[in-house]
């Protein structure tokens, strides 16, 4: 599948071009802040770098998704995922351990893999990945996608539908392979065009 791929190189050579991009394609406010606080913020770690860049990518590829729900009177009605709902299915965030485990309880639905941050986005204290209810301590954020993504291909699970554009996108960009399962995106097909 991506056997002779790496990553972490991949993912060095093209952060000053992902930055770029951010600069250009982010319209969300608070993004936009996240992303010039970053690049304000002296001496930050390659990791914390990362993190925000990889999480500002979903102010990019934006979900187009909808989920059909039911009300509880029988109606139905069509959900459209939010900036913030696809970058929560990609990293929960919490400022304690006990935060990120009160977000956890919450969720009994998500089989997924995912992405959990002790801290803020920008300085984790904390990385892990979280799937089959087990936490898996990561020392970089870029180590922890590369294991949530394995595991997504591993164990052959649908990314969730929320954050689907962005793993969509380093599946493509990074991995470079294709799947059977792949859903269309004009965005990050127009991304990877003018990443290369």
């Amino acid at each position: 599948m991506y056997l002779f791929c790496n990553f972490i190189e991949n993912v060095e050579k093209s952060q000053s071009i992902l930055v770029t991009m951010l600069k250009e394609k982010i319209k969300d406010p608070g993004s936009k802040n996240k992303l010039e606080e970053m690049l304000k913020t002296p001496h930050l770690t390659e990791n914390c770098k990362n993190a925000v860049i990889f999480f500002l990518l979903h102010s990019v590829f934006i979900s187009t998704a909808k989920k059909t729900t039911r009300g509880e009177s029988g109606k139905i009605s069509l959900k459209k995922f939010s900036i913030r709902e696809s970058q929560n299915s990609f990293v929960l965030t919490g400022k304690t351990s006990a935060e990120l485990e009160e977000i956890l309880s919450k969720n009994t639905t998500q089989i997924q893999p995912c992405l959990l941050v002790v801290g803020e986005i920008n300085s984790p204290k904390q990385i892990m990945v979280y799937f089959d209810s087990i936490k898996y301590v990561i020392s970089t954020m870029i180590k922890a996608i590369e294991i949530c993504f394995s595991i997504f291909h591993v164990f052959n699970i649908e990314y969730l539908i929320e954050s689907g554009n962005c793993w969509f996108f380093i599946q493509q960009y990074y991995f470079k392979f294709k799947t059977s399962y792949d859903k269309p995106c004009i965005q990050w097909n127009q991304t990877i065009l003018q990443l290369k």
